[in-house]
């Protein structure tokens, strides 16, 4: 097998090729051909390390100091002690980003485990930079899950995550990561157009249907500030549907199915709170793979539409030639 940066791939031979690619993919950015038991053995024992170093640097950095021909001396074996606790210290923080980095490739490695198949395009080598660089400083493990889910959705369809979507995690806490995972069931996906296949995601806004369902305006704000939803103002989405033709809501394995039986074209608008473009990139990650769907809630949503709808119709209930039905 072909080598990588120089080092000779020889402990990937027999691993499954979505294995072998997020390999060769952490090498680039930490420079080690790592093998899965290497990863697991060497983050055990920096934390035996690290734990030792962390209670020899956290003493009291305080020095003696004497005035000597009129200036203010700090002993010459004091300050070799100062600079032998600097280099510990520094050694800790960098073993620690190591450890952080090295427990997120193994959770990406978990991920990767029963993957059989993954795109052979290669990962942007600035993106693996970039990635690396922000997961030294997680230490927080249900953090370090959602990074590990991210690199391995990036080994597996390179482009998925944007750089912009790097930046919006790194800034994102574990508070507001729990909310995200908390609202993403009630997320909903519009496919406009069934040929593209690309996905509008939104919450419906209602407020009596997020309280219902425990999600509250505080809670929608939140995830705001942090960059995954948009609120702004009365935010619209459409639903433009051909005669003779339908449109499709997703929430997870469950469609509604809105369908125009007549011969003119129907345009149907809600009030919504839209994904932005990291919330969108981040919300398979933030979904539980346990969940599939909530079927109430899919059911409120499906009333909702059906009586709240406005834009071509300006009344309480849909024309007869509109239906919807669940699947």
């Amino acid at each position: 097998m072909s080598d990588v940066n120089g080092l000779v791939v020889t402990d990937v031979l027999g691993l499954a090729q979505p294995l072998q690619k997020l390999i060769k993919t952490v090498a680039i950015g930490v420079g080690k051909v790592y093998e899965p038991t290497h990863i697991r053995r060497m983050a055990k024992a920096k934390a035996d390390e690290i734990q030792i170093i962390s209670k020899s640097i956290n003493k009291n950095i305080a020095l003696p100091i004497h005035y000597e021909d009129g200036a203010i001396c700090i002993a010459a074996e004091d300050a070799n002690e100062l600079a032998r606790r600097a280099q510990n210290r520094a050694l800790y923080q960098e073993m620690k980003k190591q450890q952080n980095i090295e427990s997120v490739i193994a959770k990406a490695y978990d991920q990767l485990e029963n993957t059989e198949e993954v795109s052979e395009d290669p990962v942007d080598p600035d993106w693996i930079n970039e990635f690396f660089d922000n997961v030294a400083n997680v230490s927080n493990e249900e953090m370090q899950v959602f990074w590990g889910k991210l690199l391995a959705g990036e080994v597996s369809k390179p482009k998925s995550f944007s750089l912009r979507t790097l930046a919006t995690l790194k800034n994102l806490t574990n508070y507001e990561a729990q909310i995200f995972t908390k609202v993403a069931p009630y997320i909903l996906g519009n496919i406009a157009d069934l040929n593209e296949g690309y996905i509008n995601y939104f919450l419906l806004s209602d407020p009596n249907l997020l309280e219902h369902n425990g999600i509250s305006f505080g809670q929608i704000l939140r995830l705001s500030e942090a960059g995954l939803v948009t609120v702004t103002g009365n935010t619209m989405i459409g639903f433009d549907i051909e005669p003779k033709h339908h449109t499709v809501i997703i929430n997870r394995n469950k469609c509604i199915h809105i369908k125009n039986s007549s011969d003119q074209r129907v345009a149907l608008k809600y009030p919504v709170y839209p994904l932005t473009e990291a919330g969108t990139e981040l919300f398979p990650i933030a979904c539980n793979t346990k969940d599939l769907g909530n079927d109430d809630y899919i059911l409120d949503c499906l009333d909702y539409l059906r009586h709240k709808g406005f834009g071509a119709f300006y009344n309480d209930s849909w024309p007869q030639e509109i239906s919807a039905s669940i699947e």
